[in-house]
């Protein structure tokens, strides 16, 4: 996967092995006698997968893969969460993951939020919360004057 990105081959075995580790802690923590839908199969790591690959062509840093790793980790594994407690043990669980898979981790890789969009360029990438609020807002105004 990490072929078509050069500078992130070296990453490989490191997304491979945090995506393994953080699947099977939430496999462990999360099961379908608390909740009918925490139902964990190989499908959720096939799915992170294919995610991870639509977006990698404008990474340039193992920042930006880790970046993308986690966001699709929270949209596969967190959203489906649903107490406050459950939410923040998948938040801080993706963070030791991350940081254990991926030394000498800059911090920003993980800062909060983590925001993913093709509103504000051709290609699904990292996008700061104000300007992805202004860009909504603007359309917004556009739709309520149609």
């Amino acid at each position: 996967m990490l072929r078509r990105v050069p500078v992130l081959r070296q990453y490989a075995d490191s997304l491979t092995n945090a995506m393994v580790e953080f699947y099977q802690k939430s496999q462990i923590r999360f099961t379908a006698d608390q909740q009918p839908h925490y139902i964990y199969s190989p499908r959720e790591l096939t799915r992170w997968k294919y995610a991870i690959n639509e977006a990698l062509e404008p990474l340039e840093s193992v920042e930006g893969l880790v970046r993308l790793w986690a966001h699709e980790a929270l949209r596969l594994f967190q959203d489906r969460l649903v107490t406050d407690d459950e939410k923040e043990w998948c938040e801080k669980a993706i963070d030791e993951v991350a940081y254990k898979n991926f030394p000498n981790l800059d911090d920003k890789a993980l800062e909060r939020p983590i925001l993913f969009t093709t509103y504000l360029s051709k290609s699904y990438v990292s996008v700061d919360r104000e300007k992805l609020r202004e860009f909504v807002q603007a359309r917004l105004k556009t739709f309520y004057e149609e």
